[in-house]
């Protein structure tokens, strides 16, 4: 194997220090989420290995390491691809993986992350050399994410001066909805020098260790930090606190889970953020109205529609829009798939609505139609409860970005009326 050059320096008169990996600026690597993954070999090579680690060696390795070595070890179930058998990865420290770096002679790969919702182009960096012990052969190596490929919105505070040279925070209180709807901060340090970011977090009941977050990082000189906090045990806002030094400045994050029952507002704002725009019937029969927007995915939701017999039979709002017995009982829902979004907004989706039409149309009890010159498919659907068989209606009306599907044992007529006035 050639040797490639590790982390070279170099210094200018008047610089700091600028390390570098192959062209790759140690700037550039250590605000990044790094991962450390081992590949098992089906058999040793000797001649390919990068470096036989000793028994002395072997507990000098970073335990994050060690324990990816044995992992994917301990249970080698899946076939070899071209002589290696299914791996394991993990997060491991920057510090940890940066000191492997400079010791042996890894290759490098770099990958361009598109991120097509926000238009942002990014780099991965993958990091890989073949390695042995006593028992094994390995594929080790790194992953460095990339920043931006989130798929939701990005969420920008930036560290930046005055016209008059005084440093401020731009966007110094942000909200994080989740549901990847903009789960992500990017920090932005756009000072001449480093900054130190110090993270506090709730205390939450239970010590949840969903809610912890990396507490420090320092941000280079024209670079930025992503940090995605996650929100799974309560319905709760979480506020994080955080210090930039030595600039003295100060901010916070909240970490809002997204509302389980939507209003027709909430469900048109947070789904917008990621360009998935759900349309609303302006026609549904005598006494019903709208009860309840839920939340599946950032480009799937279910907008349920009541009358008060409904609201006397189902206290749970959210959940009844899953239950064969609510459509047949008369309760509406309107469901609303972005198979755009659901292809990360790339726009290479081979999504065909009429194709999508003719794959529905063989299912039993199925009659084609066309609604609003869109292709769609009526549905009966029948289901076994309480003894006996009963039935609903469903409509799946099929549009250029997603599919529309109405579900609910009202007559066919008034499932075409509601789909009709779809605005």
């Amino acid at each position: 194997m050639t040797a490639i050059v590790l982390f070279s320096i170099n210094v200018g008169s008047n610089e700091s220090p600028v390390f570098t990996y192959e062209g790759i600026e140690y700037d550039d690597l250590v605000t990044r989420r790094v991962t450390t993954f081992s590949i098992p070999s089906s058999e040793i090579i000797p001649g390919r290995n990068c470096h036989k680690f000793t028994t002395e060696e072997l507990p000098s390795l970073p335990q994050d390491l060690k324990n990816v070595m044995d992992e994917s070890t301990r249970d080698i179930l899946y076939p070899d691809v071209n002589g290696f058998y299914d791996g394991f990865a993990d997060v491991i420290s920057f510090v940890d993986a940066k000191k492997l770096l400079e010791k042996y002679d890894f290759s490098v790969t770099q990958r361009t992350a598109y991120d097509a919702l926000n238009k942002i182009n990014d780099t991965r960096y993958h990091f890989e050399c073949i390695f042995e012990d006593d028992k094994y052969q390995y594929k080790l190596g790194f992953d460095f994410d990339s920043h931006y490929a989130k798929n939701e919105r990005l969420v920008y505070v930036n560290v930046t001066k005055t016209n008059q040279g005084i440093p401020v925070i731009e966007n110094q209180h942000v909200k994080l909805f989740l549901g990847g709807f903009n789960g992500t901060v990017i920090f932005n340090n756009k000072l001449g020098s480093a900054i130190t970011l110090y993270i506090t977090s709730p205390q939450i009941a239970g010590d949840w260790t969903d809610y912890r977050v990396d507490n420090k990082m320092t941000i280079p000189s024209g670079k930025v930090w992503s940090i995605s906090p996650r929100n799974f045990h309560t319905s709760e806002d979480i506020v994080f606190h955080y210090d930039i030094t030595p600039q003295n400045l100060q901010g916070t994050f909240t970490v809002k889970s997204y509302p389980a029952c939507m209003t027709e507002n909430e469900v048109k704002s947070l789904y917008s953020q990621v360009e998935v725009y759900p349309k609303f019937p302006s026609y549904v029969p005598q006494g019903y109205s709208f009860e309840c927007g839920i939340q599946n995915t950032n480009y799937h939701v279910f907008l349920g529609y009541w009358n008060n017999d409904l609201r006397e039979g189902y206290k749970d709002r959210v959940n009844a829009v899953f239950l064969p017995e609510f459509f047949a009982d008369g309760g509406i829902a309107v469901i609303y798939y972005n198979e755009f979004a659901a292809n990360y907004w790339s726009d290479e989706n081979n999504y065909d609505k009429f194709e999508k039409a003719e794959q529905n149309a063989p299912y039993p009890f199925a009659t084609t139609l066309t609604i609003e010159d869109e292709p769609a498919v009526m549905i009966k659907e029948h289901f076994f409860h309480d003894g006996k068989t009963q039935s609903f209606n469903m409509l799946m009306v099929f549009s250029d970005q997603g599919w529309y599907q109405i579900k609910s044992g009202l007559p066919e007529a008034e499932l075409i009326k509601i789909a009709e006035s779809l605005e």
